[in-house]
């Protein structure tokens, strides 16, 4: 439908507000925020008609305030002041005895919650150092910049949607995990990419990339019969 210029807007708003209102509903910020990240990423590539696109991002915008402004309430509040500390200090911890080369010194990790799926990055900077915590970031940015200059040699307009979710997804996933390691951004359970542990994050994100592999090879493929 988002590469539908004929499509019907109403239905179209209708199909992307009730997963906001189901999110808000059941107080799942993390799903607010991500879904809207992926609307806009998606809307900005769709070829469209100008108005209904920009319908389409004000209301990915508008899942964007609604799940910011909780993550405010929740800081105003003081809710889960004293356990992100301690969860901030442990990280600091870690980073301060972390070397270049080799293990930092003890198992400091031990006070950081979810370093085998969250904070995994905390976890390879302690056991390798902080050189193979920066190839495991360049790598992730790597592979975005990748899939980027892709891009602009994909024709077909449902691809491009695809690539542009594909890379709203993982880009969002990477740079909020890095946020929440350095203290930028709250701890809401964003996993890094292909590093944290877990089933369902590693599955939702290699069909991610085999949607983006599939529209790539198919970059070159020209439909000679178009359905009026």
């Amino acid at each position: 439908m988002l590469t539908d210029r004929k499509a019907n807007g109403l239905i179209l708003y209708i199909l992307h507000l009730v997963p906001y209102f189901l999110f808000v509903f059941i107080g799942n910020v993390l799903a607010t925020l991500l879904y809207s990240f992926i609307i806009i990423g998606m809307v900005v590539w769709a070829d469209m008609a100008r108005l209904k696109k920009i319908y389409l991002l004000i209301i990915g915008a508008s899942g964007l305030v609604i799940s910011l402004a909780t993550r405010l309430k929740t800081s105003i509040t003081g809710e889960y002041t004293e356990e992100t500390t301690f969860v901030y200090s442990n990280i600091q911890e870690v980073f301060t005895h972390a070397k270049w080369l080799r293990m930092g010194e003890g198992n400091r990790t031990a006070g950081v919650p979810e370093a085998h799926t969250d904070l995994a990055l905390v976890t390879i900077i302690h056991q390798f150092g902080w050189l193979a915590g920066l190839f495991t970031v360049i790598e992730l940015i790597g592979l975005l910049a990748r899939m980027l200059f892709i891009f602009p040699r994909v024709n077909e307009p449902l691809g491009k949607v695809l690539i542009g979710g594909g890379v709203t997804l993982l880009a969002f996933q990477t740079f909020y995990n890095l946020g929440m390691i350095l203290g930028i951004f709250p701890l809401v359970g964003v996993p890094l990419p292909f590093i944290s542990y877990g089933s369902f994050p590693i599955v939702l994100n290699a069909i991610v990339l085999g949607l983006v592999l599939s529209v790539y090879r198919r970059k070159s493929t020209f439909h000679a019969i178009k359905v009026e």
